[in-house]
């Protein structure tokens, strides 16, 4: 599901599983949903049913580029529901039409927001809200790192907010949907910039 890139960026995945409130560190993405590569295999994709996601409702955050791309992308082609999310109206418009002329997927749905700001993670949590009344799958993957120290509107520092506040907020935000979906699952996308 995930690229070779994302491997050679290394990658960690966390999943959050609900409603039992734990922490299971996943690994790097060499290891996804118990499948493990290994051998003459370990430069091939696994592959799956084609729409084993039907009827679910996923969205990746950071989905115009990079492993949020092909996240959105490999989730689509398995037939889910995909919202995807993006900072820029025309960079994730032309993602849309990319993703959908390479699955045949027409489940799509934009969503505009700056993670950095807390208010439009909030209006990003209402509009995910008002669109659907289920999330199976919550992919926080965007992120930045700033080399200057840069404030949020709300005074946070930046890179901060980003790569780990937001994050936070909007699962807690989602909180509600994602456990009226159990069982959900909250995937967090981390790099070895982080630290």
């Amino acid at each position: 599901l995930l690229p070779g890139a994302a491997q050679r960026r290394g990658c960690a995945l966390f999943l959050f599983n609900l409603p039992g409130y734990w922490i299971k560190p996943a690994g790097t993405v060499k290891i996804m949903g118990n499948i493990e590569k290994r051998g003459s295999m370990a430069n091939q994709s696994p592959t799956y049913p084609d729409n084993i996601l039907n009827g679910k409702v996923c969205l990746v955050t950071g989905a115009t580029s990079g492993v949020g791309l092909e996240t959105a992308r490999g989730l689509a082609r398995l037939g889910a529901q995909v919202f995807l999310h993006g900072r820029n109206l025309q960079k994730l418009e032309s993602t849309l039409a990319d993703i959908r002329r390479t699955t045949d997927n027409s489940n799509l749905i934009p969503l505009v927001a700056d993670v950095a700001s807390q208010q439009q993670i909030r209006r990003l949590a209402e509009e995910i809200k008002s669109t659907t009344n289920r999330l199976d799958v919550l992919i926080n993957n965007a992120g930045a790192v700033n080399m200057v120290r840069q404030l949020t509107p709300e005074g946070i520092e930046l890179t901060f907010a980003s790569n780990h506040l937001a994050y936070y907020l909007l699962t807690l935000c989602l909180m509600d949907v994602l456990l009226a979906s159990a069982p959900a699952r909250v995937i967090v996308v981390s790099s070895f910039a982080h630290g």
